[in-house]
């Protein structure tokens, strides 16, 4: 069986430890706010200018992959270190520790659907009581005419796993992963930026 090993590795993202070291630092502060003004300020604008920024979305064409989509940062694409002739686009989410999410596209796939066809067979039969893989999570897609599949399964005992698959033009694969602390609800950041995918023409290099 014939299945592209897209997920993403378990030992390389850490769950951070949300953690809030500023809080007794700010509590000094307001003990010395007459002793020390000119400290004051240097401190509290430290703190404001490390502050997460805010994300400003917008939607980024990749003609050269043909697709685009809407993230808060431009990806910078590179090829990818575990899978021939393939590129990887990380996505960034800047605060919200622990959520990860990578897209790679595949080219020259050239039995696309037969991959999809075997993955769907796998991950179905996969899907029992004592798997993983949420059974409820399997679901069929369609793009522009393409078939896709996605899923979700529990990656270890601290995370949650996804992948979505999309059979693409001129022999491309995409695939979606992402990572996200189990207990929580899917991330809607995650979820905009799947819900933005969409085909472009692809523009080939001269």
């Amino acid at each position: 069986m014939m299945r592209l090993a897209f997920a993403l590795p378990s030992n390389s993202f850490r769950l951070a430890k949300i953690t809030n070291p500023c809080k007794p630092r700010i509590c000094r502060i307001k003990s010395q706010w007459m002793k020390r003004p000119v400290s004051m300020i240097l401190i509290i604008s430290t703190l404001c200018l490390a502050q997460p920024k805010k994300m400003r979305w917008q939607e980024i064409s990749y003609p050269a992959d043909g697709f685009a989509i809407t993230v808060p940062f431009p990806s910078l694409p590179h090829p990818d270190a575990q899978v021939p002739d393939t590129n990887t686009y990380p996505v960034y989410f800047p605060g919200q520790n622990g959520v990860r999410m990578t897209i790679r596209v595949k080219h020259q796939v050239s039995s696309c659907n037969e991959i999809l066809n075997d993955l769907k067979m796998w991950i179905t039969g996969k899907s029992d009581d004592n798997s993983q893989i949420e059974a409820s999570s399997i679901k069929e897609l369609f793009l522009n005419g393409h078939d896709g599949v996605e899923y979700r399964w529990r990656l270890n005992s601290s995370t949650m796993a996804f992948e979505r698959h999309y059979c693409g033009d001129d022999g491309r694969l995409y695939v979606f992963a992402a990572l996200w602390p189990k207990g929580l609800q899917f991330p809607n950041s995650v979820r905009r930026v799947l819900d933005s995918f969409r085909l472009v023409k692809p523009e080939f290099p001269k």
